[in-house]
């Protein structure tokens, strides 16, 4: 692995850390020249810290271009970084979907959290796990719909996920989260497949579809 691919990358007992030097003009809102950081990812998780470190220092690159233009052309006091932190922070909800902790989909961000949440439930499930955020990015719909419904993928808020949002689904249940047993529909779609065999839910769906024609009829 290129050295270049862990800049701002450092590891603390078997923990990836990101270390960000703060520009000089930025420094007094931070009371701190440089700020750390950790990925929680373990040694082996690279790929993972890697990504979290990009949206990371992305981040914090807005930020600092915000505050140099700022600082310019109006000067910065106390109370004037208070007040924009709060903006920041109101723009980047509105950037990330409304809430941070539920990114817009297919982004990286998105595939990250997705990842760590499938690792924790296999782990808890005993179920085999051997995936990462490239490759849940690289199954993910280019078209962003559900291949099952054919609707496009929605994110739902903190109110619930939505039944458009777009789901994991095991194809195998019992073969765990691996690859090539994975794959993105949407959570009604999941919902659906996920109790029955694909006969017996071709069979309930010609049912529900007549008694609901039956129904009309009546």
């Amino acid at each position: 692995m290129a050295l270049k691919d862990l800049h701002h990358l450092f590891l603390n007992h078997n923990t990836w850390n990101i270390r960000l030097q703060i520009p000089s003009y930025a420094q007094k809102y931070f009371n701190t020249k440089s700020v750390i950081k950790s990925t929680e990812m373990k040694r082996h998780e690279v790929e993972e810290a890697k990504l979290l470190r990009d949206e990371f220092i992305k981040e914090y690159k807005l930020m600092f271009l915000y505050i140099k233009r700022k600082g310019t052309a109006v000067g910065y006091t106390g109370q004037k970084n208070r007040d924009y932190q709060r903006e920041w922070s109101r723009k980047e909800n509105e950037r990330s979907g409304g809430y941070r902790n539920s990114p817009p989909a297919g982004t990286t961000r998105f595939f990250t959290n997705a990842c760590s949440k499938i690792k924790s439930k296999s782990k808890t499930n005993n179920l085999d796990f051997d995936l990462d955020p490239h490759y849940l990015k690289e199954i993910y719909p280019k078209d962003g719909k559900c291949p099952a419904l054919g609707f496009v993928f929605k994110r739902g808020d903190h109110t619930g996920s939505l039944q458009e949002s777009p789901t994991l689904d095991k194809i195998v249940p019992s073969k765990g989260y691996i690859k090539g047993n994975v794959h993105w529909v949407s959570r009604v779609a999941n919902s659906v497949m996920s109790d029955a065999t694909p006969d017996q839910v071709i069979q309930v769906g010609q049912y529900f579809k007549k008694v609901t024609e039956d129904l009309k009829n009546v």
